[in-house]
């Protein structure tokens, strides 16, 4: 475990139980909205390629008159 963690958890012990269940509930909180967010941050990406990758992609999807399904590669 980090440093950060044993920290969080010594000021845990000198809390009152009413204390350390809404640091709990806090915490529960900010997993859930990071977890929402990398979701949504997947989804609203998805497909997508930025970049040197995504200029090449276009350039070859450009290049490109159609697929030969006959391709070994296929």
């Amino acid at each position: 475990m980090s440093a950060a963690i044993y920290n969080i958890l010594e000021d845990l012990r000198h809390l009152p139980g009413a204390d350390v269940s809404a640091a709990a509930r806090f915490i529960h909180e900010l997993r859930e909205k990071r977890s929402h967010q990398r979701s949504k941050m997947i989804a609203e990406t998805s497909g997508s390629l930025s970049g040197p990758d995504g200029d090449a992609f276009e350039a070859a999807i450009k290049d490109c008159d159609h697929i030969d399904e006959a391709h070994a590669s296929w």
